[in-house]
């Protein structure tokens, strides 16, 4: 009986998994650093709460990332929920900034290069995420997660 060739991990797969790791490694560094810096200013350090709000969906990120290039067969729509609730969230956060009163403390140049930069971020997570070849990937890893030695073996 000929064994199922596996099919391989998309690069796409490989390209989004990446992309999430690094940026929330960065976001949880950032927080971490803001915490604990004795050269922030005190205005500047996030409360418990704001910590806690910045450090969940980014380790969220980071792990569904992790679980997707792993292979597990549910993390295609996790990770595809935690960066569209990740990116859509700060994309939405900047674009209200941007439109919203006309003095704010950020420059409108930057909140615009946030949204632009995170909307590509999403983008990428949900051409990677729905793509066929993804998703064929995905359902591979379910019909190999579901064959045991017993229902494989011959009579």
């Amino acid at each position: 009986m000929n064994a199922p060739t596996p099919i391989k991990r998309p690069k796409r797969l490989w390209v989004a998994a990446i992309l999430d790791a690094l940026i929330a490694i960065l976001a949880m560094t950032l927080v971490a650093f803001l915490l604990t810096s004795s050269r922030v200013p005190a205005a500047v350090v996030p409360s418990a709460i704001g910590a806690i709000s910045a450090l969940i969906p980014a380790a969220f990120l980071l792990l569904y990332a992790a679980l997707a290039v792993k292979g597990v067969p549910s993390a295609r729509r996790g990770l595809l929920l935690i960066a569209s609730v990740y990116f859509g969230s700060i994309v939405v956060q900047n674009a209200v900034l941007l439109w919203g009163p006309a003095e704010t403390l950020i420059p409108s140049r930057k909140l615009l290069a946030n949204v632009v930069r995170h909307s590509i971020s999403l983008g990428i997570n949900w051409w990677a995420l729905s793509s066929l070849k993804t998703r064929l990937f995905f359902e591979a890893q379910v019909l190999l997660s579901n064959k045991s030695p017993d229902s494989t073996r011959e009579s």
